[in-house]
């Protein structure tokens, strides 16, 4: 890359792992959120507060550096431990709060929320990384999708996976969503049924945070490509 970003030492890494998040993105048809997608800034950032289709885009993107990147999972995981939102008045202007401070629809409408997702069930259920690229890749025709539109897909084509993925979305969004809401996620069917049962009472409180002072940062975070079946990222 001709760029004055990656000349420094070290900075190989971070030009692989931009050109991965990049690559990931022309494999993407989904349509964002028309209405300022990224914010009053137009910046986004892991841990950001945006919308769900913007979320999922960013999110996929992000998911493809994990699994090239050991050092991007720990990134992506640590940034989440809080969330930024920006001011609805002011451009670039954040306020960091709890992720148990937000309902659950908003904690999955963070970019880095929906990275972790999608690697946890690729590399914590038997298969995840070419059962998530086969969801992938099966819905690529839909122009508005969400982290939903993979994982119900996921589930209906998986069902002996459901738990173990609705597991993971519950666990990421620390309990916040009702029933109705996962059913969203994993669809209806007898076994996502069985772990809602299971699951116990979901936290249904939230609440909205109120926007503040605190200036965004950002870094983005490596990759052989091959074209291998489902899986249009075979890496090395």
């Amino acid at each position: 890359m001709s760029s004055g970003r990656y000349n420094w030492p070290g900075s190989e890494d971070t030009a692989r792992s931009t050109f991965v998040h990049e690559f990931a993105h022309s494999f993407d048809r989904t349509i964002k959120e028309f209405i300022k997608p990224y914010g009053k800034d137009g910046s986004h950032f892991a841990n950001e507060l945006t919308k769900p289709r913007t979320a999922f885009v960013e999110g996929w993107a992000e998911f493809n550096e994990m699994l090239d990147s050991s050092d991007k999972v720990r990134h992506i995981n640590n940034a989440i431990t809080f969330i930024k939102i920006e001011d609805k008045g002011k451009a670039g202007t954040y306020t960091n709060v709890e992720p148990d401070t937000l309902s659950g629809k908003d904690i999955l409408s963070v970019e880095g929320v929906n990275a972790v997702i999608m690697h946890r069930i690729a590399t914590e259920v038997p298969d995840g990384k070419d059962k998530v690229f086969t969801a992938f890749t099966s819905t690529s025709w839909k122009l508005f999708r969400s982290l939903k539109t993979i994982t119900s897909q996921l589930c209906k084509k998986n069902p002996d996976n459901i738990a173990a993925i609705a597991k993971i979305i519950d666990e990421q969004t620390l309990g916040k969503l009702s029933d109705k809401e996962f059913k969203e996620f994993i669809g209806s069917s007898d076994a996502a049924r069985e772990f809602l049962k299971n699951r116990g009472t979901a936290t249904k409180a939230s609440v909205e945070a109120t926007p503040g002072a605190t200036k965004a940062s950002g870094k983005p975070v490596k990759f052989q490509i091959k074209i291998d079946g489902s899986n249009p990222f075979g890496l090395e």
